[in-house]
């Protein structure tokens, strides 16, 4: 994943994943 995004929103740091999870399955 981005480690800089979730290191500066750790609070969005699932939903960060979870996005780049979603467009990688794809």
């Amino acid at each position: 994943g981005y480690p800089a995004l979730g290191r500066r929103s750790r609070k969005r740091k699932k939903y960060s994943d979870n996005l780049i999870l979603r467009r990688r399955s794809k």
